[in-house]
């Protein structure tokens, strides 16, 4: 059982912010940044692609970033389209949170979109011989 001090203490945290966990609907992390490195750069690119809203740029950008592994699957305007759908579905997005556990040659981040304010978590997966060629992402709303 909770003695009265830690359940004061537990009201103070949760009254502060301090015990809750960032979550949609809260004010943005002051400066939420990609990493600098090699995934991080992509991944902000990417990211900077999609919310240019303009298809050619996507499938530039898409045509020099994917990795060998993901063309063979799909050709490049396949996903081009799917980008392209995300911006007409969101009206871009604006970088929230970098979140922790994207694994080795992966980075996960929320996002929230400019169009209605949802939520949306991303997560980039690297090809582990071609350096830092998109192999696969992943958007699902939160």
């Amino acid at each position: 059982m909770l003695s009265a001090r830690a359940i004061a203490l537990a009201a103070i945290l949760l009254t502060a912010g301090i015990a809750a966990p960032y979550a949609p609907g809260q004010d943005p992390p002051p400066s939420a940044e990609f990493p600098t490195t090699p995934e991080g750069r992509v991944t902000r690119a990417f990211l900077e692609t999609i919310n240019s809203g303009d298809k050619g740029v996507m499938m530039a950008f898409l045509a020099a970033n994917l990795s060998k592994a993901a063309l063979d699957e799909n050709p490049v305007d396949v996903y081009a389209n799917m980008a392209f759908r995300l911006y007409t579905q969101s009206g871009g997005f604006d970088l929230m949170r970098i979140l922790p556990g994207g694994g080795p040659g992966g980075l996960r981040f929320t996002a929230r979109t400019k169009r209605g304010g949802h939520w949306a978590q991303f997560s980039t997966r690297f090809a582990g011989g071609e350096g830092d060629k998109l192999d696969d992402w992943r958007v699902r709303r939160i």
